[in-house]
């Protein structure tokens, strides 16, 4: 039955030995492909005019499709492990004080190989489940528009489907979406200070898109499902950043003075929540460097006239960094 479907996962030890799930997916949305073989029917003159006599499966997949709805500050740990960097541990800005205050940070290396964090997932309904280990995502998209949560689409992969059944038990998990409405935008000069100069009452959607990354990989090792990941150079321009603003005073100038001088801008997109504890907040920064490359046309919304800003990413050596996303919540280990 459709309404008893779900999703739960476990965070494997070792790449592709699965594992028991150990928390449920169920703030987002992930409906994998059923089927995960490669069919082959194989050309043949028989003398017949039958065009297929066999077939074989050469290679398989799971194809897990992309995991989509509300980004929330305590499963947003688990979509970037998948997708940018693995094997993150939480800091505390104050473990005396405000002992129940993480603060997990996902940038990656560019000077060495990232990995990702791989799960055995399990998904299915009360009629049929199935289990699928060494999954892991290959790109990543957070997007925001105002009357709603920031969303996130992400594709996932695995190696392969086989039919099992649901680890009994697991309860239903505490989450917060990050809301649009709430959040604010931040653009310095590259060599500044990132989070400094807010763009007051002018900040209306964003869209965020990393590009593709991590990759499986297949090898003739003798299994048909991929051996390993690969990662893939970020491409130029990546990740983009599309921005809309109202058109004012400060937003003119960031088209007639650091657009037209190709100024790099140091982007910071900030979602916060509610009260962790103490002076903490619950916050998701999405951080950095940018190169506006194109304008749109004006458009009206309500009256005012609007703009969307194109930025592509490009490494600033006084940053340090490429991008970089950051999550306070109260969840000290994965899974959360």
């Amino acid at each position: 039955m459709y309404g008893l479907y779900k999703v739960q996962a476990g965070l494997e030890a070792e790449a592709g030995t699965a594992v028991a799930a150990d928390h449920k997916w169920m703030a987002n949305l992930l409906h994998p492909k059923v089927g995960d073989q490669q069919w082959i029917q194989p050309e043949e003159e028989r003398g017949s005019l039958a065009g297929a006599f066999r077939a074989y499966f050469a290679q398989r997949m799971a194809e897990l499709g992309s995991l989509v709805g509300d980004v929330t500050f305590e499963d947003l740990p688990i979509w970037l492990g998948m997708a940018i960097v693995g094997s993150v541990s939480p800091t505390q800005p104050d473990s005396a004080e405000s002992p129940d205050t993480y603060l997990w940070t996902y940038a990656p290396s560019l000077t060495s190989g990232n990995t990702p964090d791989t799960y055995t997932i399990e998904w299915g309904d009360d009629v049929q489940v199935w289990e699928s280990e060494y999954a892991f995502a290959t790109d990543l998209e957070i997007s925001g528009s105002l009357g709603e949560a920031w969303k996130i689409s992400m594709p996932i992969v695995g190696r392969q489907h086989s039919t099992a059944s649901f680890t009994g038990a697991l309860s239903d998990r505490t989450v917060e979406s990050v809301l649009t409405n709430i959040s604010k935008l931040y653009m310095d000069d590259a060599g500044g200070s990132i989070g400094t100069t807010q763009i007051e009452s002018a900040f209306r959607d964003f869209s965020w898109k990393m590009g593709e990354h991590f990759a499986p990989f297949f090898t003739a090792e003798g299994n048909k499902y991929f051996t390993m990941f690969s990662e893939k150079k970020f491409g130029l321009g990546s990740p983009t950043l599309d921005i809309t603003l109202v058109v004012d005073a400060t937003t003119k100038t960031l088209i007639t003075t650091k657009y037209a001088a190709g100024t790099v801008q140091l982007v910071r997109i900030e979602g916060t929540g509610t009260s962790i504890e103490d002076a903490y907040t619950r916050y998701v920064y999405l951080d950095g460097a940018y190169l506006i490359t194109g304008v749109d046309e004006i458009a009206e919304a309500n009256g005012e006239s609007v703009v969307t800003l194109h930025l592509a990413g490009q490494y600033d050596s006084t940053y340090a960094k490429l991008f970089e996303i950051a999550v306070m919540n109260k969840v000290d280990a994965l899974p959360s």
